[in-house]
């Protein structure tokens, strides 16, 4: 019985195979994976949860400039009240006669005519750490970008070596083929075919570890993104050769050190404000026995006070100095900070650069060697056929050529992902 051509039916295969992916599947934006990422992140909930926090300060800050609107009430007995030594010349005169009780209910209300600034200042306040926070929430969010970018790293590594493993299959399966002729013809020898079948088998255990492990790397990128990554998904990735990562870094952790000086430049103002005079119009009005505003009624009476306060602290004992100093040592130590992470920043990518380099260049190394170990393996198909070579060193060279083929795709996924890596880590959105 003449063995099944395997090359026809891995030929077949791969064909109905790339037509049902092409029919079905888009190319996947890398913009729509990281977008994806940051709507699965949990964190990205903390934006609305933000803004009301911010929305709330500021009306509680606008509410503060409202009269402030308070009562009170006293009962108080005492063991002697005021007396004095004299008769009043008055009719009816006699001395002072107090109560030993007093009974006193108020409704006030105060108003701020001038605060010195201190409102104003503290808007400053509120703005600068409603910016510092939503820096921060945004840069967070972007950190596991360089997870998405191993994962497309390792499905375009595992691709790779999947494809290679399939024409070696077509090729092998060709091959035998062509023997199982030769054996039927007596040219051949039938141990030498069960070797290529026994090396199809083995390709093939190799090509459902890759299938398996592809699923896999699949299944995190889509629980990282929340989108469906399917089996043939073609992701759209910058060429290597642009110049996207051209010019100075735009991380977002950059503009968190900038928000950190900008929210330590507003709080001395708050400081200075407190040195400035206030001024406040103020209204009681209430009843009380005896009358608070004329003793000598000691019916429960109606009594109003109003009238302005200016309130001018003398000296701060330095407190004001002592902030200006404070804010310009924190918006020191976060330009520090800024400029030590753009350091390092500029170090990593310079590697990058040199690694991307390096693997481009070992790509094209590898195009003579693959021309030269393929014109081996044809050479040595023609003797296998012939029945002047054997299985083994047939294999042996298809192993050779495939091996040389893939570090080819290796090298070059390797520079893409590190592309990736570089674009991510300089905060350039492709």
């Amino acid at each position: 019985m003449r063995p099944y051509p395997y090359h026809t039916l891995i030929a077949v295969l791969s064909l109905l195979t790339a037509l049902q992916l092409s029919a079905q599947v888009q190319p996947l934006p890398l913009s729509s994976i990281y977008q994806g990422m940051e709507a699965q992140n949990p964190l990205s909930g903390q934006r609305s949860l933000l803004r009301q926090s911010a929305q709330t300060e500021q009306l509680g800050l606008a509410q503060s400039r409202l009269p402030k609107l308070y009562a009170q009430a006293a009962a108080t007995l005492q063991s002697e009240a005021p007396a004095l030594p004299f008769d009043l010349p008055v009719p009816g005169g006699g001395g002072l006669d107090l109560p030993l009780y007093r009974l006193q209910a108020t409704a006030n209300a105060e108003y701020a005519l001038y605060d010195g600034g201190a409102r104003k200042a503290q808007q400053k306040i509120l703005e600068a750490s409603a910016a510092l926070s939503e820096a921060a929430l945004e840069a967070e969010l972007q950190q596991p970008r360089a997870e998405a970018d191993r994962y497309i790293g390792q499905i375009l590594l595992l691709r790779a070596q999947a494809a290679q493993l399939s024409a070696s299959q077509e090729q092998l399966g060709a091959r035998a083929s062509q023997l199982a002729g030769a054996v039927e013809a007596g040219a051949a020898l039938p141990g030498e075919h069960r070797r290529l079948q026994a090396e199809l088998l083995r390709l093939q255990a190799k090509q459902d570890e890759l299938h398996g492990a592809l699923a896999a790397m699949r299944a995190a990128l889509s629980s990282l993104t929340g989108l469906p990554i399917p089996e043939g998904v073609a992701f759209q990735l910058p060429i290597v050769s642009d110049t996207l990562w051209l010019g100075e870094a735009k991380r977002l952790e950059l503009n968190v050190f900038e928000q950190q000086a900008l929210q330590a430049a507003a709080q001395p103002g708050l400081a200075r404000a407190a040195l400035q005079p206030k001024v406040a119009a103020f209204l009681q009005a209430g009843i009380g026995a005896p009358n608070p505003v004329n003793f000598f009624d000691r019916t429960l009476s109606p009594f109003a006070i109003g009238g302005l306060q200016l309130n001018w602290p003398i000296t701060d004992w330095g407190q004001a100095s002592r902030a200006d100093d404070l804010a310009r040592i924190k918006a020191e130590q976060a330009r520090n900070r800024a400029a030590a992470f753009l350091t390092t920043n500029q170090r990593q990518a310079a590697v990058l650069q040199k690694q991307i380099e390096t693997f481009g260049q070992l790509a094209e190394q590898q195009g003579p060697i693959i021309e030269l170990e393929a014109a081996s393996l044809e050479e040595l198909g023609a003797r296998l056929q012939q029945g002047t070579a054997l299985a083994a060193d047939y294999i042996e060279q298809a192993t050779r050529v495939r091996t040389a083929r893939l570090l080819q795709q290796q090298y070059q996924v390797q520079q893409q992902t590190l592309y990736l890596q570089l674009l991510t880590l300089k905060g350039i959105q492709p």
